[in-house]
């Protein structure tokens, strides 16, 4: 008997939570602006953006929504304190103190950086790797020179950087 009563439960959640459907309507996939805010970017910035962490500024240097995206994240680890630099946002490594690695060893935080996008690769509707090369003056964890992947999500409508990892090759 018991069986049967969470058997019975089971189903009425299940078919509670189904989308209600019209009669002789189709269900529809997304709208069209969730469309739009997954569309994955075919075409990319071929340009390479260097920065210097006293020379920085909130704008963007391209019109590029994932460059810029990129770019944020770049000045952010160049100096975490700039007011744009959100927390809740970016990889947590970019905010860490920076009296916990001795710059001795060029493993500090980074004065000046650059990066190339070489190619985009979608993951899914909302997410995309982002391949890059980069320079950077420091060994900011292994993720400022070579070959840099961000990874990076849109599910607001705006691409954000979510993780930031380093290749040998491409």
């Amino acid at each position: 008997m018991k069986q049967i009563l969470i058997a019975l439960c089971l189903l009425l959640m299940v078919t509670a939570c189904k989308e209600k459907q019209e009669p002789n309507q189709p269900l529809q996939s997304a709208t069209t602006e969730e469309q739009t805010l997954t569309a994955i970017p075919t075409t990319f910035d071929n340009n390479t953006y260097s920065y210097q962490r006293n020379n920085l500024n909130e704008k963007c240097q391209s019109n590029d929504e994932i460059a810029c995206a990129i770019e944020t994240v770049i000045k952010c680890a160049l100096k975490n304190t700039e007011p744009y630099c959100d927390q809740k946002t970016m990889p947590d490594f970019i905010f860490y103190d920076d009296a916990m690695f001795a710059d001795d060893n060029g493993l500090g935080r980074p004065t000046q950086q650059s990066f190339k996008i070489i190619k985009i690769k979608p993951i899914d509707e909302t997410m995309i790797e982002v391949f890059t090369e980069g320079q950077c003056d420091k060994n900011w964890f292994g993720n400022c020179a070579g070959n840099i992947i961000y990874v990076m999500s849109n599910k607001t409508g705006k691409w954000k950087v979510r993780e930031i990892y380093a290749l040998e090759h491409i």
